[in-house]
């Protein structure tokens, strides 16, 4: 994406959902500008409350939040007598841990020995 204003100011909006599986949900966003650093800047605004921004002067933003599988995004752009190459997104995504079979026999074991124990000192 190439954006310049020239000598006024340009601006724009892109919206778009990301979807993520339930069993890789996403949990942090990072924000990065690339291009000639004059007089711009990239607001982003997640639909779950988080926000990122970039500009001149920091031309980097990330974000740490909550697992999510779905979110809008809206990126608010404005340049003014300036120019910038591109903007990344990247989402990252966390495996939520599922328990191994074994693990679950031996809770069950566990959990039926404990009966077993109980009820013979009912006797």
């Amino acid at each position: 994406m190439n954006f310049s204003s020239g000598s006024g100011t340009a601006t724009a909006t892109i919206a778009y959902t990301i979807t993520a599986p339930s069993s890789d949900p996403m949990t942090d966003a990072s924000l990065a500008i690339t291009g000639t650093a004059i007089n711009f800047g990239d607001s982003e605004t997640l639909s779950n409350g988080q926000s990122l921004s970039a500009s001149e002067s920091q031309l980097t933003a990330s974000t740490t939040f909550a697992a999510a599988t779905s979110l809008t995004v809206t990126n608010a752009l404005s340049v003014h007598s300036g120019s910038f190459t591109s903007f990344t997104n990247r989402f990252s995504e966390t495996p939520t841990a599922a328990p191994e079979p074994s693990s679950l026999a031996l809770l069950g074991v566990g959990l039926s020995a404990l009966g077993f124990v109980r009820r013979r000192k009912r006797r």
